[in-house]
C-alpha cells in the first residue's frame, strides 16, 4: 500500500497480490496502458483494455466488481487469505459493475471478451467507477487473473459523433496458411460543420509483434483526411500458423 501526501491532499492506493504454486512457469499479461478517465455524456466511447501476455496464453476479459482497498480511516488493512475475502465497493441504488452507468436510463456497458474492447455510454455526467479482469488460460487451465479498475468521469460535452468504422467483406476471415489477406477499411465521420479530421491505426500481435508473437508481421496503411479516412490491411501468415483462436486486430 502507498500514501501519497501533498499538502491538505491525500490519496491511497492498495495492491494485492496472490502467488500461485510454481507448476506452470508463467508470466501473467500486462495492461497495455491505461485509457482516458473521461467520456462524454450522451456519447457512445470505446475503451481498449487490451492486454499482452510474454507468453502468448489465451487472454477473456470481463466486466467485474471493483475491488473497495483501504481508506484514510483504514490505511493498513490486514490482506486476505484468498480472493472471496476482498472488500468490494459499495454501488448506489440502481447502479451495479454490469451497469456501472445506471441500470434503467438507457446506459452502455459493453467488454469484448476476445479483445477487451469496452463500449460505454452514460446519459449522465458524473463519477464512475468500473473494474475489467483478464484471465490468462493455457490449454484450458486457468493460470491468473489481472484486473484494471477505472474511475471515469462523465463530462458535458459539445456534441460530436464518432466515426463509422467498416470492412467490405466483415470484421471475421477464415484463411488459409501461406496465402495473402487483403481488405480495405474505411472510416467516416457524420460531423459535417465543423468537419473533423480522420485518421485511422492498428493494433494487434500480428501488427506490432505483442503476445510474444514471431511469425509474419502484417501492414495497414491509411489517409489522413477531413470527413473520412481510407486504410488496407494485408498479412500472409506462414505454413503451420494454423489455430483454432483466432489473431485479432484492432483498427482504431
Amino acid at each position: 500500500m502507498f500514501k501519497l501526501n501533498n499538502k491538505n491532499v491525500k490519496s491511497i492506493k492498495t495492491y494485492y497480490c496472490f502467488i500461485p504454486d510454481n507448476l506452470y512457469q508463467n508470466s501473467s499479461p500486462v495492461f497495455s496502458g491505461v485509457p482516458s478517465p473521461f467520456m462524454c455524456a450522451n456519447d457512445t466511447t470505446t475503451f481498449d483494455f487490451a492486454a499482452y501476455d510474454p507468453d502468448g496464453d489465451e487472454l477473456t476479459y470481463e466486466l467485474v466488481h471493483p475491488y473497495a482497498g483501504a481508506d484514510l480511516t483504514n490505511s493498513v488493512p490486514t490482506p486476505p487469505e484468498n480472493f472471496t475475502g476482498i472488500p468490494q465497493v459499495v454501488y448506489n441504488p440502481g447502479y451495479n459493475y454490469i451497469k456501472p452507468f445506471g441500470q434503467s436510463n438507457g446506459s452502455v456497458s459493453i467488454v469484448n471478451s476476445q479483445t477487451g474492447l469496452a463500449t460505454f455510454f452514460s446519459p449522465s455526467t458524473g463519477s464512475y467507477i468500473v473494474a475489467i479482469e483478464v484471465t490468462e488460460k493455457r490449454n484450458g487451465v486457468v493460470l491468473s487473473k489481472v484486473r484494471l479498475d477505472l474511475q471515469i468521469l462523465v463530462l458535458d460535452c459539445p456534441p460530436n459523433k464518432r466515426p463509422n468504422v467498416t470492412a467490405p467483406d466483415g470484421q471475421s476471415f477464415i484463411i488459409e496458411e501461406g496465402e495473402p489477406l487483403c481488405f480495405d477499411v474505411n472510416a467516416t465521420d457524420p460531423d459535417v460543420n465543423p468537419q473533423d479530421v480522420v485518421k485511422m491505426s492498428a493494433k494487434g500481435p500480428i501488427y506490432d509483434g505483442s503476445n510474444n508473437y514471431s511469425g509474419p508481421m502484417a501492414t495497414f496503411f491509411s489517409t489522413i483526411e477531413f470527413g473520412e479516412s481510407e486504410g488496407e490491411f494485408c498479412w500472409t501468415p506462414d505454413c503451420g500458423q494454423a489455430r483454432d483462436e483466432p489473431y485479432v486486430v484492432r483498427i482504431t
